[in-house]
């Protein structure tokens, strides 16, 4: 199954390349922030060729169909399982004929036009002083994620955000437990890092964070970051789980890597995480481990190949969301 591993690590990295080149110019032109239409266009165009490839929807066909007649195994599950999702995929996207393709390529150029005339628009509000000014919301805050945790506290880092009127700080949100439960703002930092203390060992919190600027805007909050304790008297096998987010666009985004990483003393044989996603969120698909939802709460188990931890060490997987 070489070859099919080899093809579906393929496809993992060359979409999140396409996908995130695309989105990034999308968003900036959408938001009338550059003016690199020709850029927009040009990454727009790789992605729909990307999904839209009749080689890669054979290929992928090939790669299948020779992992469905491998032994059962926990590695041959897990292909199979990533594969039909890519399947999915180009099945759902292909054009195949060289009238839909110069169609794709229509619209594509339409949406550069349209987003250029956008930047004639600018959004303006009346501040508490009853003064016109431009509007607009810091950049959500990304790249959440834990470090350090202890049997009483966690260090929380993320990624700057930025805005035409100013970032002056964030908002560091917690909620008890795995699920349910109330956010509410434990820290006010004006930096990228917050360490969180006094809390319970051995106990299971959610963090987020959102940013704001200097005429009172806060941006929409982060992804959801879960952090267990350690117990009081020293952890001999426990693990935590480090979220990054690689792209993200207006209805989803895509975390890679999500490494979980040994805290303990002791080996583990066998990792369980879970994660926690935000009110209308749902998962779109994961690699590099076997997934389980109940609500908004995902578990994921490791597969033969990253499960083992020795203590220290840390495996990979990555997912993507719908919202």
């Amino acid at each position: 199954m070489q070859s099919a591993r080899e093809y579906f690590d393929y496809l993992n990295h060359a979409y999140v390349a396409v996908h995130k080149a695309k989105e990034d110019l999308f968003w900036s032109t959408y938001m009338a922030t550059t003016t690199d239409q020709a850029g927009f266009v040009r990454a727009e165009s790789a992605y729909k060729e990307f999904i839209g490839d009749p080689a890669k929807l054979a290929k992928t066909r090939e790669e299948l169909a020779a992992v469905r007649a491998a032994p059962p195994g926990a590695e041959r599950d897990a292909l199979l399982h990533g594969l039909e999702g890519w399947l999915a995929l180009f099945e759902a996207n292909i054009i195949d004929s060289p009238e839909g393709r110069s169609l794709m390529r229509e619209i594509v150029d339409a949406e550069a036009v349209l987003f250029e005339q956008k930047r004639a628009y600018e959004p303006r509000h009346v501040n508490e002083q009853g003064e016109w000014e431009v509007a607009s919301l810091p950049m959500l805050a990304t790249n959440l994620a834990a470090s350090g945790v202890t049997s009483s506290g966690a260090t929380l880092t993320w990624t700057a955000s930025t805005d035409n009127v100013g970032v002056t700080g964030y908002d560091v949100l917690r909620a008890p437990g795995a699920s349910g439960g109330t956010f509410a703002v434990v820290g006010t930092p004006a930096g990228t890092t917050f360490t969180d203390s006094g809390l319970a060992a051995n106990t299971t919190y959610r963090y987020q964070v959102r940013a704001r600027d200097a005429a009172g805007n806060t941006s929409a909050v982060s992804g959801t970051v879960p952090v267990t304790t350690q117990s009081g008297g020293g952890n001999p096998g426990g693990c935590s789980i480090t979220l990054v987010t690689q792209t993200q666009w207006q209805t989803g985004y895509v975390i890679q890597p999500a490494r979980v990483t040994n805290t303990g003393t002791a080996p583990i044989t066998g990792w369980t995480v879970t994660v926690t996603l935000p009110s209308g969120h749902t998962m779109a698909g994961s690699w590099n481990a076997t997934q389980s939802v109940s609500g908004q709460t995902v578990t994921f188990r490791g597969v033969s190949y990253n499960s083992n931890l020795a203590p220290g060490a840390s495996g990979e997987f990555g997912f993507q969301v719908g919202r």
